[in-house]
């Protein structure tokens, strides 16, 4: 689905963005990682710009709490940055948060949780990644493998 991340260029918000060049139909709900994240929040852009066209009826983050502050409360910070100014209507309407941490074991949940949209999972993009300086090449490397392969579990018991 995602076939090239610099193709298109396009005028967002005053600033150059590449354009990811997104094909395909996605007909239903989209589940993204790290949309707190530069290369998240791009691609959370693109999304919701091509949302109708691509038929996603969803999107829901996986946001982490942070400093006491909720996923829910995180994404409305996210959503008020003036990157989303143009979609900002599409971004009330389509984007969800669900608590979790990708680089905890099953999202930082005790047990796996079920499905909680009525429309299919169809798409995981995982974009979160843990870009603690300093921290042993070992100990980064697994938590990156983990996160990814935790995103592909939840994904396929999901229905992606």
């Amino acid at each position: 689905l995602l076939r090239s991340m610099a193709q298109k260029t396009a005028r967002a918000g005053g600033l150059h963005a590449e354009r990811c060049n997104i094909e395909g139909q996605v007909d239903g709900v989209v589940l993204l990682t790290g949309a707190t994240g530069f290369l998240g929040g791009v691609l959370l852009f693109e999304l919701l710009v091509r949302a109708e066209e691509l038929g996603i009826s969803k999107i829901v983050v996986l946001i982490r709490k942070k400093d006491g502050v909720s996923a829910e409360q995180r994404l409305q910070e996210l959503m008020n940055k003036g990157m989303y100014d143009e979609v900002r209507d599409k971004f009330q309407g389509l984007v969800v948060a669900l608590e979790g941490d990708a680089a905890s074991m099953n999202f930082g949940w005790s047990e796996m949780l079920p499905w909680m949209q009525k429309e299919p999972l169809r798409l995981v993009l995982h974009c979160a990644a843990d870009w603690t300086l300093g921290q042993p090449l070992q100990e980064a490397a697994l938590s990156l493998v983990s996160a990814s392969l935790q995103a592909a579990k939840f994904g396929a018991a999901w229905g992606a």
